[in-house]
């Protein structure tokens, strides 16, 4: 057969019923339809001025929807620098840079600023606190197992429902952390879905312990990977168990914190469902995440405007990816 006879051959077979392409068709094709046409089509509505109830009066705008977002205060109203108020105690004044973060942080602005703020109080614990339960549980032995599948179980459980039992654990009246609090002796009730300075703690408490179980797995996957012959040749060399994790441990671990370190920075910043079931943004605006916020727009207050909320994500999502290559930049520098 000549060359010319089996190129034809070869593409006669590239479009038969047993080629790879055919079995992968199908997915490609609902990828197109559920993911890639909607991602598309909200890029190129966020240039108009689109409203779903009246797509009649669509029109092109080009920035004017980022702009707008641009000079919205419900965006990017930020209060500034807070400074503690009266008079200091002694043991106040060495902690006033602290004090100074602490109440900057916990101030509510726009919704940008609050999205930040978020992450800022969710990113520490939620890579800190599972590193320490992952090495304990590394060390349990035996129970090792179950431990493993306590913690696992938040995951598991639907976002929705934990937002609705934790909505239950913060009650203000029969709660179980205020129960827990008079039993030791605090007299004050604390409102901690209806106090704008509760309530964003309180919903990155509920975030914390949701995220502890699947950040603790692939800790102990990366403590797995870790050959034992290096920890037992530090130990023979004399070091402690603290000088092993901190000397040994924790710089082999580095890929992994950076992976759980950018997954949770990742999910703060398009916090939604824990925000829209237990505060609904409130109050005062003091938990009104970014996608929230453009959640609002496109389907709540009758407003309908998908042009509006279209540029907001597309913000939101070159944010994202702006610090997610900040940050693998910093990863490689220091690797």
């Amino acid at each position: 057969m000549s060359a010319t006879g089996e190129k034809l051959s070869g593409r006669r077979r590239g479009f038969t019923l047993d080629s790879p392409y055919v079995f992968v068709l199908p997915a490609l094709i609902l990828f197109g339809m559920f993911s890639l046409y909607p991602i598309l089509r909200s890029l190129y509505l966020s240039f108009f001025d689109y409203n779903f109830l009246r797509p009649e009066q669509m029109h092109f705008v080009g920035l004017g929807n980022y702009r707008e977002m641009l000079h919205d205060e419900r965006v990017m109203s930020w209060p500034g620098i807070i400074t503690p108020q009266g008079h200091l105690a002694w043991w106040q004044i060495p902690l006033y840079p602290f004090l100074v973060l602490w109440l900057t942080i916990n101030s509510p602005g726009g919704a940008f600023w609050n999205t930040i703020r978020f992450t800022l109080m969710f990113v520490p614990p939620a890579v800190v606190l599972p590193l320490f339960l992952a090495v304990m549980v590394d060390k349990a032995g035996r129970l090792s197992g179950l431990f493993r599948t306590l913690n696992f179980v938040p995951v598991v459980v639907s976002v929705a429902v934990t937002s609705i039992i934790w909505m239950w654990i913060y009650h203000p009246d029969y709660g179980v952390v205020n129960t827990a609090l008079r039993d030791l002796g605090v007299k004050r009730e604390f409102d901690w879905l209806s106090d704008p300075k509760l309530a964003m703690p309180a919903v990155v408490a509920m975030c914390v312990w949701g995220a502890m179980g699947f950040n603790m797995l692939l800790y102990l996957v990366g403590l797995q990977r870790i050959p034992v012959e290096v920890q037992e040749a530090a130990r023979v060399d004399g070091a402690t168990g603290w000088q092993v994790f901190w000397g040994v441990t924790l710089p082999l671990l580095r890929p992994t914190v950076f992976l759980v370190g950018l997954l949770a920075l990742i999910g703060a910043l398009k916090v939604f469902t824990q925000m829209f079931i237990m505060t609904g943004g409130g109050p005062g605006d003091s938990t009104l995440s970014m996608v929230l916020y453009l959640y609002n727009i496109a389907f709540r207050y009758g407003r309908f405007r998908f042009g509006y909320a279209s540029a907001l994500a597309w913000a939101l999502a070159l944010f994202i990816f702006v610090v997610s290559l900040i940050s693998f930049r910093i990863s490689r520098e220091r690797e």
